[in-house]
């Protein structure tokens, strides 16, 4: 017979008020105020309103308390699957064997698991600021914060799959004939980039990013993607650092992200006898965006993105 706490149960194995507890554990641990950690593997909280409790000595398990329990996994599974967990419901007489457990506590292992992951049905992408810049030549730079309300808002929102979002993109619409080839060129080079995510663990894109996110940042800006177009007009770069405002993030600890977004007109036509640096005919757009969990299962706060300086 299997004692308290040991997975899985088999025919006949007793269930224990520590085993209720494990598994309790583990989804208010997710679902709840979890806690910063010093690695990913222990790092947890989206900060929401937990409906199971531990259950005391000396009681019984009773169907509300699996209820519960059972609100609390489908919350979680709805924000990362768009969907209830397989967890069964548990009603008034009836009986919890041991598949039931099983059940229970293998969906919350897998949830626990991927609680890094955000449906998108269950996310919201929300513009912070949208600069634009015309006619342009040379490097400009963008400069924008990224602020929490406190350090658990900032861990619940990338906790619960948020990511900081830069949308670089250009039109040459409107521009001078002589400069609409090097406008055209940006086009093509920002669309390859596409959108760049900055997430807990790592900053994504069209092209190679790195492995540094939200829990991976210190005072001290870093490269998080860089890329050279080798497109006609090769050699212009799009780039973009981060730091944030504690030493060594990998507690959760920061309020702030500071982000520095920088295009490099820094390459002439590689056809033909044209040597001559023209302008980017067009408008370019920084845009950086918050995307959130918003959904009725959990919702985080959105932080206060704004520019600082530039473009």
């Amino acid at each position: 017979m299997a004692t308290a706490g040991v997975f899985p149960k088999a025919t006949g194995d007793a269930i224990y008020l520590a085993d209720y507890n494990a598994i309790q554990t583990i989804v208010a641990n997710v679902l709840g105020t979890g806690s910063g950690a010093a690695t990913l593997s222990t790092q947890t909280g989206y900060g929401q309103t937990v409906s199971s409790s531990q259950i005391a000595a000396d009681t019984n398990i009773t169907a509300s308390q699996m209820q519960n329990l059972k609100t609390d996994l489908d919350k979680i599974s709805f924000h990362q699957t768009f969907s209830a967990s397989t967890a069964p419901s548990i009603s008034v007489g009836g009986t919890i064997g041991y598949s039931e457990w099983n059940t229970y506590k293998t969906q919350a292992d897998t949830l626990n698991t991927n609680r890094f992951i955000l449906s998108a049905n269950q996310a919201t992408a929300v513009d912070g600021v949208t600069p634009t810049f015309t006619n342009w030549n040379g490097l400009r730079t963008h400069i924008v914060t990224v602020t929490f309300a406190d350090a658990a808002n900032a861990r619940y929102f990338f906790n619960a799959g948020g990511e900081i979002r830069i949308v670089p993109s250009h039109s040459s619409s409107g521009a001078a004939a002589d400069t609409i080839a090097k406008g055209n060129a940006w086009v093509n080079f920002l669309s390859t980039i596409g959108t760049v995510k900055f997430g807990y663990t790592n900053t994504t894109a069209g092209v190679t990013g790195s492995s540094i996110g939200w829990y991976g940042l210190t005072s001290s800006a870093q490269t998080i993607l860089t890329s050279t177009s080798t497109l006609t007009y090769a050699n212009n770069i799009f780039s973009v650092e981060a730091y944030c405002n504690v030493a060594n993030n990998n507690t959760g600890t920061a309020t702030v992200l500071t982000l520095t977004i920088k295009f490099n007109d820094a390459g002439n036509s590689t056809s033909g006898s044209n040597n001559i640096d023209e302008a980017v005919g067009g408008t370019t757009t920084s845009r950086v965006q918050h995307y959130r969990a918003t959904g009725t299962n959990v919702a985080v706060n959105a932080p206060t993105i704004a520019t600082t300086s530039g473009p």
